[in-house]
């Protein structure tokens, strides 16, 4: 729907794009019809490796970085799932699954993970990484916070922006969650 909406709105046409942290952004879809995204293989090899999901044989993205010269990285494994094929047009991707960005509510507001982490990294300061525990009764943040860090004033920040009601723990980063089938860290525990 959102897709639809923006096309609409700004009379263009809304095209995916897969990407990682480690590598920039690797496939574009070229076609707003078709669901395939074309690899530019100038930035990475791509392959895929089986991973066997509870009897369902999927294949996980694996990536060798090609321009990265100071951090190269040799066949990573990202933790996406997908169908990597290979035509007169190039090398695709499809049927994608994999990292997400979640959202939460937060003092009445639905947010966005990386906004979270914009607010807590440049607007609040102090704060190398987060989490947010939604397992407990009232929403816990968990914060590792930098040498400069001053828990007192990062508390009171955050209460100001996202209310009382959202408990904040200083954590040392080891203290994160790591989940799913592949240990990712996720910013949200549900």
């Amino acid at each position: 729907k959102i897709r639809e909406r923006v096309e609409q709105v700004f009379d263009c046409h809304v095209i995916n794009r897969y990407g990682s942290a480690e590598f920039g952004i690797i496939a574009y879809q070229q076609d707003p019809e078709d669901s395939a995204m074309r690899v530019y293989d100038t930035e990475v090899w791509p392959e895929t490796v089986p991973y066997d999901a509870d009897g369902t044989m999927l294949d996980e993205l694996v990536f060798t970085g090609l321009r990265k010269n100071f951090m190269p990285l040799i066949r990573y494994q990202t933790g996406d799932l997908g169908i990597l094929s290979v035509n007169e047009q190039g090398i695709s991707l499809t049927n994608m699954v994999g990292r997400m960005h979640d959202m939460i509510e937060l003092g009445g507001k639905l947010c966005p993970t990386h906004y979270i982490m914009d607010v807590l990294q440049h607007r609040i300061g102090g704060i190398e990484d987060y989490q947010i525990d939604l397992r407990e009764e009232a929403p816990v943040i968990r914060v590792v916070l930098e040498p400069h860090g001053n828990l007192d004033n990062i508390r009171t920040q955050i209460h100001e922006i996202w209310g009382e009601s959202l408990k904040v723990q200083a954590v040392q980063i080891t203290d994160l969650v790591l989940v799913g089938w592949r240990s990712k860290f996720r910013h949200v525990l549900k």
